[in-house]
């Protein structure tokens, strides 16, 4: 079985959201799952929403790739998680 870095995008609700909590928390929620971070970055979207890009190091399972997606949609203020970027390494 491969590893796979799959990179996420985390959109707030709003512009008044701080996103480094939200960073913070995607970030401690992969490491207990016993997973890799790579890095993650603050990036602007539009119209002064800014969003999170984090990169995470995990197994080529299908399912796992999902469980986070649904973690990271749980985080408070998050409004949608969708999968920016995926490559096998």
């Amino acid at each position: 079985m491969g590893q796979v870095s799959i990179t996420y995008q985390i959109l707030p609700g709003d512009t008044d959201t701080d996103v480094q909590q939200i960073a913070d928390a995607a970030k401690s929620i992969s490491e207990q799952e016993g997973l890799k971070v790579r890095g993650y970055q603050i990036v602007d979207i539009a119209f002064g929403i800014k969003g999170v890009l984090i990169n995470i190091i995990m197994p080529d399972q299908g399912d796992i790739s999902e469980k986070i997606e649904k973690l990271f949609a749980k985080i408070p203020k998050v409004e949608s998680v969708e999968v920016y970027d995926q490559t096998l390494i």
